[in-house]
């Protein structure tokens, strides 16, 4: 067995040296050839502001809460608002060319909200936390208004500003000064809009259906109703400068459906987006006018519609900037006449994404298909292919359930040479299968299978919904065995209850489709792939896993990868040695089994890697084997460590490069690095961008 060590001496030496790029061998690693990119957002770092010289996160807002709302100025301005925004841009402002300026709230931070918009001297934003802060187009923080209050919808006329409270069922009326002026009852009030005759018009949440009312301004008095459509889910208004109101339908339709004003009456003029929107025709495929979740429409004088979009639609009842927000952020600006001037995309948060073994140019997220083409410069190479989720369909999909920080990142596998996504939640507790039908579902993933580590007894939080029938007490696993992809209270297995919450950290999945765990101080498993039933589903033999103890040199396992080509083995953990200095991470060492089936259990290879837990911490989030490397994420600065398991000899060190202006986000998620061999020989190595939302790709040629 070789076994590499390092002494902390010489670690604190390789991290002064290399400018704390660290080292696990006293050496400092060689320069690597190697270009950075990204996809999932349009922009990739940081850029200059246009209103002022100080420079400004350039990732378009907003990737924890997905913009909720958006006003758009006379002149093509356009304000945006979402509950959250680790970059601190969530009521970030755009340019009629969709080029992000500036962030209307200087003082960023994480409380946004749903509600928006600005008279041409202030900027009005809805807080969750904070009822409304308001600001003076420099930025500077003018005053706060309405504390306590969770605001639902905004506008102004006459120099005054509406905001509607969804929770007291109040709208509020202020002057410029911030005073209220009057209030008026009305019954779960959501978004809001002036006409030009002098009227109110608001969305009213009720279940199971929203209205859209004309109220009287002085008093709240409802004047009016527009006609209630089939399924509608109105979701956010607006009106244009010949007085025509547009309403961003939620519902199937997934449009925007434009009326003509008489009074307090409307008709419907025309819709505006394809019918369906992105489910219309081939489910999931993205195309200009297919939209997906409409949460905010606006018009400027010019005629352009903006419409931005964030999968789910807005929040109102859920209060939360992590409760259901949506998926993604799309913001779309449109002609008249539907042709499409540009679209701003940021798709990812707490996700990670990887290639499809059998297509190096298919790349998959959590819930989003990207095309690849290598070729070109780096942020240009992907095409946005199609959303992998389907609300209608499958309104129970744990991608839609879990809160936005849990929802997976992708690991991409062919079984038997079937495409199969697997998922796996940002804390590890489990891990979600998906099949494809492109014949029925498009380029929709459809939620098939679902290993769980156990939910105890006194867990303090809600079942999410669509799982109220899992045992509790025990791991269990639950598979589609109708095909319907529902979670039905005969499709669960239970498993032999010695796995809990938090003690789950590995997962991998051989490329044979047996699923291996590793189960912390306990032991390691194989679930064996059995075959894909009548309906596509894969079956697993839950009731029978092979357990394997703990081997040598470890008292707990964190993270394992199986080759089952090579048989061998890769783990990484603790060690009576290099105990656990923190939770959720890679582990102190790692060692890899050849002849692992055969019996083998001593390591051939054993290696100390990056564990630093005073000073400048280092820590390693998340790892990932491709052939005789293994790669390994840093928690706070995105460098990937490149070690060769045959040797255990660091290679190199993957940094962010001047592609992205060498600056990223932390890796947040234990499975925020995927790398994969390409037919060249170069790798493409895929990291978790936290901070910058977005999915980072380092290609490196040895």
């Amino acid at each position: 067995m070789i076994r590499i060590s390092l002494s902390w001496k010489a670690l604190w030496a390789a991290l002064v040296v290399a400018g704390f790029g660290l080292a696990v061998a006293a050496e400092e690693p060689a320069k690597l050839n190697y270009k950075s990119s990204w996809v999932s957002n349009t922009w990739g770092g940081p850029k200059k502001a246009q209103w002022t010289a100080a420079p400004q996160l350039g990732h378009i807002c907003v990737h924890v809460g997905a913009i909720q709302t958006i006003y758009v100025a006379p002149d093509g301005m356009i304000y945006c608002n979402a509950p959250a925004d680790e970059g601190g841009l969530w009521a970030a402002v755009y340019t009629p060319d969709g080029e992000y300026v500036d962030n209307a709230a200087l003082a960023g931070g994480w409380t946004g909200g749903q509600a928006v918009t600005c008279d041409g001297k202030a900027i009005y934003v809805g807080c969750l936390e904070d009822g409304m802060r308001v600001f003076h187009m420099d930025r500077k923080h003018r005053g706060h208004a309405l504390h306590g209050h969770f605001l639902s919808g905004l506008t102004h006329a006459d120099g005054l500003v509406y905001a509607s409270c969804w929770y007291h069922g109040e709208i509020h009326v202020l002057d410029q000064d911030l005073k209220e002026v009057r209030k008026f009852a009305l019954e779960k009030p959501g978004m809001l809009a002036a006409d030009k005759k002098g009227h109110l018009w608001a969305v009213q949440v009720l279940a199971p259906q929203r209205k859209v009312l004309c109220l009287n301004r002085e008093d709240g008095k409802v004047l009016g109703e527009l006609p209630t459509l089939k399924g509608w889910e109105p979701n956010a208004l607006c009106v244009d400068k010949q007085n025509r109101l547009y309403v961003a339908d939620n519902g199937p339709d997934q449009n925007i459906k434009i009326y003509e004003l008489n009074g307090a009456q409307g008709k419907l003029l025309r819709t505006f987006g394809e019918k369906g929107g992105v489910y219309a025709g081939t489910p999931g495929l993205i195309g200009p006018l297919r939209f997906n979740g409409p949460t905010g429409v606006g018009v400027d004088d010019a005629g352009n519609i903006v419409v931005s979009q964030n999968g789910r639609g807005s929040l109102f009842d859920k209060p939360s900037k992590y409760a259901d927000p949506g998926y993604c952020t799309v913001l779309e600006s449109y002609k008249p006449d539907g042709t499409r001037n540009w679209v701003r995309l940021g798709l990812t948060f707490c996700d990670n994404g990887d290639l499809d073994p059998e297509s190096e140019n298919d790349l998959y997220v959590s819930s989003h298909h990207y095309v690849m083409d290598w070729s070109k410069p780096a942020g240009q190479q992907w095409t946005y292919k199609g959303v992998t989720i389907n609300r209608f369909k499958y309104p129970y999909d744990v991608r839609l359930v879990f809160d936005v920080t849990n929802r997976g990142a992708a690991l991409m596998r062919r079984i038997q040479g079937k495409p199969v996504l697997f998922t796996i939640g940002m804390y590890s507790n489990y891990l979600a299968v998906f099949r494809f039908n492109p014949a029925t579902d498009g380029e929709v993933a459809i939620p098939c299978g679902f290993f769980s580590g156990g939910r105890a007894k006194n867990h303090p939080h809600p079942i999410p919904r669509g799982m109220e029938k899992q045992p509790i007490g025990t791991d269990w696993l639950w598979v589609d065995a109708n095909g319907d992809g529902q979670m039905d209270a005969d499709e669960y297995l239970k498993g032999d209850g010695k796995t809990r919450d938090g003690q789950l950290w590995g997962w991998d999945i051989d490329s044979g489709g047996d699923v291996w765990q590793a189960v912390g101080h306990q032991n390691l498993r194989r679930f064996p792939f059995k075959a894909f039933n009548e309906k596509g589903v894969p079956v697993w033999d839950f009731g029978n896993p092979e357990v394997f103890p703990l081997p040598e040199p470890f008292i707990k396992v964190e993270r394992i990868v199986y080759d089952a080509k090579r048989d061998i083995l890769f783990l990484a953990g603790f060690t009576k040695e290099r105990p656990e200095p923190t939770w959720g991470i890679v582990g102190s060492v790692f060692a890899r089994y050849e002849d692992w089936k055969k019996g083998n259990r001593k390591p051939t290879v054993a290696f100390d890697i990056p564990c630093v837990s005073t000073g400048n911490k280092v820590f390693i989030k998340a790892m990932s084997v491709a052939d005789d490397y293994v790669f390994m994420a840093e928690v706070f600065r995105s460098n990937v460590h490149i070690f060769d398991t045959k040797t255990g000899r660091e290679v190199g060190l993957l940094k962010p490069g001047p592609e992205i202006w060498k600056e990223v986000g932390w890796v947040d998620i234990a499975y925020g690095v995927n790398a994969r061999r390409m037919a060249n020989g170069d790798y493409v190595v895929i990291v978790e961008d936290n901070g910058m939302a977005k999915t980072l790709v380092y290609r490196w040629t040895p």
